[in-house]
């Protein structure tokens, strides 16, 4: 039996790509603490990690354990594109800056921030078009991100790329600001849910029968068989085995099975983000093997080639025995008429 290693996911069944991309402009969705400019009529972000709105109208961005663990050692570079309604004043000026986790940073201000939650990535250069561009490497919006395990430490942290511009505002008004701010949010969803529990196996002769108690968070399961010993609490990713997925707790396994064979099963879960449980318990169980009797009965050294047969399980010498007699006996009848 073949055993397989499951392809890494992400939440669209795709190994993360970032870097240049086709852009395609978003819509103007503003979200909880998070500063839109009616002055940007769009922002394009080059990032294949979908927005978190079916429709891809905001500009908030869910990363999970996977595309973290992936992101952080590559280090790709996202490209960003504002664009504005109308042409920028006369000296107008931006500054691009990171907040974290909604801590006090000065985004009303084109000056330089720089601590452990606010940075400033660009300082006071001159916006002179309608379109702004910027290519920034992943580790400057994420400085905090250095190892894949920093990933699941940092699970519910925001990450606001904020950019600060001179108001387009033409009013005369001293109480009006002096700045204005767009804002893209990146929110970390690292954490996995629990992996099922109460796994019960059952086996037939070419089918496994697999169940276990449902987990509130899971959106799928995946079940995980081998011949091959698995490990309860092993990372998915690193498991060769064959696989199964559902959205609902129960399964059937009939590929690639043997008769005849002891496997090994587990199972995780899936949240809604696409992070995967480590392996639940491993239960054991092994396929049936059905003899035919007749093919039994020859192998016993029976001489008869013709008769009535059927497929039985596998019997004790006691019953094989009184059977083989009834069909000797049989025989000798037929042999006297």
């Amino acid at each position: 039996m073949s055993e397989l290693l499951r392809p890494r996911r992400t939440r669209f069944g795709l190994i993360l790509i970032l870097g240049l991309l086709a852009m395609v402009p978003l819509s103007r969705t503003v979200w909880a603490d998070q500063q839109v400019s009616d002055v940007v009529s769009s922002v394009d972000v080059g990032i294949n990690i979908e927005p978190t709105n079916a429709d891809d109208t905001n500009q908030r961005f869910t990363i999970n354990l996977l595309d973290c663990q992936d992101l952080v050692p590559d280090d790709p570079t996202i490209s960003f594109t504002w664009r504005f309604a109308s042409e920028p004043p006369t000296d107008a000026l931006f500054t691009i800056k990171v907040q974290k986790n909604d801590e006090t940073c000065a985004l009303s201000s084109l000056t330089t921030e720089t601590t452990d939650s606010c940075l400033t990535l660009e300082q006071q250069a001159s916006l002179t078009t309608k379109t702004l561009t910027r290519q920034l490497d992943f580790s400057e919006i994420f400085s905090d991100l250095d190892h894949p395990d920093d990933c699941s430490v940092n699970h519910g942290s925001t990450y606001d790329l904020a950019l600060v511009f001179t108001s387009f505002s033409t009013s005369t008004d001293d109480t009006e600001d002096d700045t204005d701010l767009d804002e893209v949010r990146f929110q970390l969803a690292t954490h996995r849910p629990s992996p099922p529990q109460d796994l019960t196996v059952q086996a037939g002769e070419s089918s496994i029968e697999v169940d276990w108690a449902s987990v509130t968070e899971a959106e799928r399961y995946w079940v995980y068989y081998s011949n091959t010993e698995l490990l309860a609490g092993a990372d998915p990713a690193t498991v060769h085995a064959n696989y199964h997925s559902t959205s609902t707790p129960g399964a059937v396994l009939s590929d690639n099975l043997v008769r005849n064979t002891t496997y090994w099963i587990a199972v995780t879960s899936e949240d809604e983000f696409g992070n995967e449980s480590l392996l639940s318990q491993v239960v054991t169980t092994t396929t049936q093997e059905v003899i035919d009797f007749f093919e039994y009965y020859r192998q016993q050294g029976g001489q008869e080639t013709g008769g009535y047969c059927s497929a039985l399980p596998e019997a004790g010498n006691g019953f094989v025995g009184l059977l083989l007699s009834l069909l000797a006996a049989l025989a000798l009848g037929r042999r006297r008429v």
